[in-house]
């Protein structure tokens, strides 16, 4: 039999705590997703907010839909940014993604592996009525890390 040992924080994360009081990491111990760099559909980039669309393997555990503030691993060096789990529902996406924005960053990155490290839940997914809105959210969601 193999042992599973979770962090609290990992524990809060997957259940979907939001309460902005409590910080899900715990003894230095963050939850954490690894993934490739794939092509998305280009529209961050578009609305001046580029992302990072991640390939994650399909038996991992993702954490609560949601927009949460994240360190970034990238080639051992460490970048702010923010990460967007779900279906993207501005865009009628029935499907999940994750999708993260480095901030200050503007390398190519495609086929590179990401680790994601979650600091904290800034918010539920919503749905805006034009991606006008959804930038505007995110450069807010961006000036609160």
């Amino acid at each position: 039999m193999k042992k599973l040992t979770l962090a609290l924080g990992a524990l809060l994360l997957l259940a979907g705590c939001s309460d902005a009081s409590v910080d899900i990491s715990f003894n230095d111990t963050l939850f954490t997703v690894e993934g490739t760099v794939i092509k998305g559909k280009g529209r961050g980039k578009k609305i001046g907010v580029p992302t990072a669309n991640l390939e994650i393997n399909p038996s991992i555990i993702l954490p609560k839909d949601g927009v949460y503030s994240v360190k970034v691993e990238y080639k051992s060096r460490f970048y702010d940014g923010i990460v967007s789990i779900g279906e993207n529902p501005t865009f009628n996406n029935r499907f999940i993604t994750v999708e993260v924005h480095i901030i200050d960053f503007s390398k190519n990155i495609y086929n590179s592996r990401l680790k994601i490290f979650f600091k904290e839940r800034v918010r539920d997914i919503i749905k805006f009525k034009n991606q006008f809105e959804l930038k505007n959210q995110i450069l807010k969601d961006i000036s609160l890390l």
